[in-house]
């Protein structure tokens, strides 16, 4: 009995380790530039989820950078605006769990009430981050076989994971 509660309590441990490594919020960064590439400092960077309503803003730093974290997973809209300059908008944005996004903006000189909006596309490659991570959609989930049904075997589909070699310690 003793060996049982002990083997059940290392078990939840093990289970606690793995899961308080994940995250299921993302970060959504960037720079504001002027057309001439300089950084703009004290421009207003707004986030939008336009499915819930979910807004926050933040004004540039220093270095024209600004930095959101822990959002909630969605479709964003993202808008820098400064005075004396054309106000732009990226819209469909999507943050996936623990990614982080960049959204950099070009303010070109403008009248303030002139808005560019530029259609997103997602990158390829993240700089901004050495972190491997992936998706897994909820139809992989249902339409792959899983022997047993372990959840856990879901993260071999994921690139650069691999289960080790058969007989060794790892």
């Amino acid at each position: 009995m003793k060996k049982r509660i002990l083997s059940c309590g290392a078990l939840l441990f093990f289970i606690a380790a793995g899961l308080s490594g994940q995250n299921i919020r993302g970060t959504i960064l960037g720079t504001v530039r002027d057309s001439s590439g300089a950084v703009v400092s004290g421009a207003k960077v707004t986030v939008r989820q336009p499915a819930t309503g979910f807004t926050r803003d933040q004004n540039t730093n220093g270095v024209g950078e600004f930095l959101f974290t822990e959002l909630p997973v969605g479709t964003f809209n993202v808008t820098a605006e400064r005075a004396g300059f054309q106000s732009e908008t990226q819209q469909n944005l999507v943050l996936d769990v623990d990614q982080r996004l960049r959204v950099d903006f070009t303010l070109t000189v403008g009248e303030v009430t002139q808005t560019a909006t530029v259609e997103a596309t997602t990158p390829v490659i993240s700089t901004d981050s050495a972190t491997v991570g992936n998706v897994i959609e909820s139809q992989q989930v249902t339409g792959l076989p899983l022997n047993g049904r372990n959840p856990l075997e879901l993260v071999t589909l994921v690139p650069g994971v691999n289960n080790g070699v058969k007989g060794s310690q790892n």
